[in-house]
């Protein structure tokens, strides 16, 4: 078995009584060339037809069926693949084969023998005696149509070939004896993968369920995938239920194709730069905590925050990934390595980053923003299009909660003094590690009138404002207001700055900061026309305009009283009670 990398499949050699076997030749010359130069020696003393069968077309699998015309010109070499992929050789087709998106050319491949070939004798003859033209259905043990041909190999032996499409409308499983090779089909639920040209849940569905029947009544011990190591049939069959549960909670998914790759690109190259800056944050907030609390002589509690996160870790995995990211700038690897060391990236810091340690010492909001940031690149790769759940909201309500939440302390003074023990460490902790962000930002807050409702996700839209007002409040701004507005076709609020003639946030921060609030139903775009600075955040206030299968819930609220005009200048004009 050689398996080249990620971008390339596992390849099988095998020799029976007639005949020499590859199945996948795989996607890079080197692989090609280890393959080859085992088994044509064998196959030319042996004075036997080396026969090479395709899983599926995808170029991963099948690429190096090119360098066939080497071979043909000196011994019999015969290519073998389902009717679909067949066609879809033969025209060098470059989406369904995958090439496009992994960046590839691919030249027409005619193959020599067409598997479950609807009309065979009128297409094309068998080039090969030994194999079995007719086409069984396992429907009557299955319960779903199974199809599965034959090949004599000789010695007592058979290939069993059987039609598995899902991954793609080409995919087959080939089995022989004990042993089955089933390719992608453990893999074809994984991100950047469920979603691809050709992929299709049903059909997947029914073929993970047929081979469940095949391992369950047949003598199979081992079965080898495409990508990975050889998988007992017991084991396999875990993994299939497992598959199938996870099918059940997968909503409807976008295509992954070369666009989605290449805004995926994108999207992980700013996403890194974000998460390399937010660690370096937390990092620095508790390397400060450490240091003070150890000059306060606490220098065990100082040890344990020091020891809190492992920020050498995180730093550690940005690296490893800025390095894919030059390999691809210089060409020794393609865009799909990018997104997909990104994706393991992302899950491994996921894995170091644990919330629930830093809720003491860093607001909420904060840590909640953070684990958003990881979680969510991991959702679009996915291309999972889930169901929303949405709250109906009052943008004037919003705001005066909003800035009364931003001027809340995360500490009081005089908690500090009446706590003992551990939960006076705690309270020292988060007194000292306290930034106040917005201490010398003034906020005023102007009501709209006849402010309509909007549909978002609260708690997100409220984390992703609050972090726009950090950016901003970072950038040393010292005065800005908000205010609400309403018209035929949008609803929103708008952030102006005073005094500032200067990009406050860098595009990238931005553009981090639009991918925030678009999750949030939200569209974020820059005012910068001539005396006016700032920001605006708008929404579709029709629930029309939300489409099919989201659904709104409407938060509990109550009606502001004087005290609600939170800081000098707020003007509220009108508020809709119960609604948001």
């Amino acid at each position: 078995m050689v398996t080249p990398d990620i971008m390339s499949s596992n390849s099988f050699a095998i020799e029976s009584a007639n005949q020499f076997i590859i199945i996948d030749p795989g996607g890079y010359t080197t692989q090609w060339d280890y393959l080859t130069g085992i088994v044509t020696p064998l196959s030319e003393k042996k004075s036997l037809p080396l026969m090479i069968y395709l899983t599926h077309c995808h170029v991963d699998h099948c690429l190096m069926i090119g360098r066939c015309t080497e071979l043909k010109a000196t011994r019999d070499v015969k290519v073998a693949i389902h009717e679909a992929g067949a066609q879809i050789l033969a025209k060098g087709e470059t989406k369904m084969s995958m090439a496009e998106l992994y960046g590839y050319s691919l030249s027409p491949f005619t193959p020599d023998i067409v598997l479950f070939q609807t009309e065979q004798k009128a297409q094309a003859p068998l080039l090969s005696s030994d194999f079995d033209g007719q086409i069984d259905d396992l429907h009557d043990q299955t319960g779903r149509q199974f199809l599965r041909q034959r090949m004599d190999l000789g010695g007592g032996d058979f290939l069993e070939i059987y039609h598995t499409p899902g991954h793609s409308p080409d995919s087959v499983c080939y089995r022989i004896g004990t042993l089955i090779f089933i390719s992608d089909m453990l893999s074809a639920v994984n991100p950047m993968v469920a979603g691809i040209v050709g992929w299709d849940r049903e059909n997947y569905i029914d073929s993970i369920r047929n081979l469940i029947w095949l391992l369950d009544s047949s003598d199979i011990q081992l079965c080898f995938p495409g990508h990975g190591g050889p998988v007992t049939a017991e084991n396999a069959k875990k993994k299939m239920m497992r598959i199938l549960d996870n099918l059940k909670g997968l909503g409807s998914l976008k295509e992954f194709n070369r666009d989605s790759l290449t805004d995926a690109k994108i999207y992980a190259l700013d996403l890194l730069e974000e998460v390399s800056d937010v660690f370096t944050i937390l990092a620095g907030r508790l390397y400060a905590l450490s240091y003070h609390l150890d000059k306060l002589g606490e220098s065990e509690e100082a040890e344990k925050y020091l020891n809190m996160f492992d920020a050498d870790q995180v730093e550690f995995y940005i690296i490893d990934f800025k390095s894919v990211v030059e390999q691809v700038n210089q060409g020794e690897l393609i865009d799909l390595h990018l997104v997909f060391e990104a994706a393991n990236a992302i899950r491994k810091i996921i894995k170091v980053f644990d919330q629930k340690k830093f809720d003491v010492i860093i607001s909420k909001s904060y840590l909640r923003r953070v684990s958003c940031l990881l979680k969510d690149f991991l959702t679009v790769i996915r291309g999972v299009d889930d169901a929303i759940d949405l709250e109906e909201i009052n943008l004037n309500h919003f705001s005066n909660t909003l800035i009364k939440e931003i001027k809340t302390c995360l500490y009081d003074d005089e908690s500090i003094f009446d706590a003992l023990g551990d939960d006076f460490l705690t309270a020292l902790a988060t007194r000292i590690a306290y930034v106040p962000i917005f201490k010398e930002l003034q906020i005023d807050v102007f009501h709209g009138e006849d402010i309509k409702p909007v549909f978002t996700d609260y708690q997100r839209f409220s984390d992703a404002f609050k972090g726009l007002l950090e950016l901003i409040a970072v950038a040393k701004v010292k005065k800005l207001s908000l205010s609400t507005f309403s018209d035929e076709n949008r609803t929103g609020i708008k952030i102006m700055i005073d005094d500032s003639n200067n990009d406050i946030i860098m595009e990238r921060k931005f553009k981090m900061q639009v991918r925030k609030f678009q999750v949030c139903q939200a569209l974020l775009s820059r005012i910068h026309t001539p005396g006016e600075r700032g920001f605006c955040l708008s929404f579709c206030p029709d629930r029309s305009m939300l489409g099919e299968g989201t659904a709104i819930t409407r938060h509990p609220q109550e009606a502001p009283g004087e005290g609600d005009a939170v800081q000098k200048g707020t003007k509220v004009r009108r508020f809709v009670k119960n609604a948001r």
